[in-house]
């Protein structure tokens, strides 16, 4: 009796087992199918999607913000700018044999570009910190909220040697009337390891490059400058 109960009973148990699977919709995925489902590239993009305390919304907006700052660093005019005096710089073949370099390269080599060093070529200096602007580069304090963007090229081991920077000034901000006060900025500046020797301020394409350091990168500094702008000021230093 107790068997024919147990094998009833075993039977019962199929039969409900079977109904369920029968009523489960084919067309419904999968808990894993769901959740892959869910963080597709639109949901995502979206910002509507969480998982635990991670928002892949917050996920997709700093992917963005990165791409942007690639993008600004990329389209800088100010690097662009002082690319392109820097490249004819690094060209001249006096100042590779006063520097008993091999090639231009080799004298690009010896400079780091920017706050992120880049070797070898200018680079953004950010402004998150202007007083930089002020003990770096000799922009008076009452004129470094002046300036929009930045960018520079130094020598990797000692500034003195050269510190060059091309500003792209803020709305309404006179090129010429900047370079004055910029002037008298690095003229008051205290250095360390020596003083440069000479300074050049222009204007190319609206953007204001200066460079100090020694006279002969000076001098490089100023006939470049001179082809592809106006030359505002030339001044020794010390």
């Amino acid at each position: 009796m107790k068997k024919l109960i147990a094998i009833l009973l075993a039977v019962l148990m199929l039969a409900s087992f079977a109904a369920c699977t029968a009523n489960e919709d084919p067309t419904e995925p999968a808990t894993d199918e769901i959740v892959t489902d869910l963080v597709t590239e639109d949901n995502v993009t979206d910002g509507n999607v969480t998982d635990g305390n991670v928002t892949a919304g917050d996920v997709t907006e700093e992917i963005v913000e990165d791409e942007t700052d690639e993008v600004v660093a990329d389209d800088s005019a100010a690097v662009a700018a002082l690319t392109t005096v820097w490249n004819e710089v690094v060209a001249d073949e006096a100042l590779i044999s006063a520097f008993g370099a091999a090639s231009s390269e080799d004298l690009a080599s010896y400079f780091a570009g920017g706050d992120s060093f880049e070797m070898g070529t200018p680079a953004v200096f950010s402004l998150a910190e202007r007083d930089a602007l002020v003990f770096t580069f000799g922009v008076p304090e009452e004129n470094k909220e002046d300036v929009a963007e930045l960018a520079s090229i130094m020598h990797a081991m000692n500034p003195n040697n050269l510190t060059a920077a091309a500003y792209v000034l803020a709305e309404g901000e006179d090129a010429a009337a900047f370079a004055t006060a910029l002037k008298d900025g690095i003229s008051t500046m205290q250095f360390l390891c020596g003083a440069p020797e000479q300074l050049v301020i222009a204007e190319v394409d609206g953007i204001v490059i200066s460079a100090f350091g020694g006279a002969d990168i000076i001098n490089a500094f100023n006939t470049a400058l001179a082809a592809n702008g106006t030359v505002l000021v030339e001044d020794a230093i010390g």
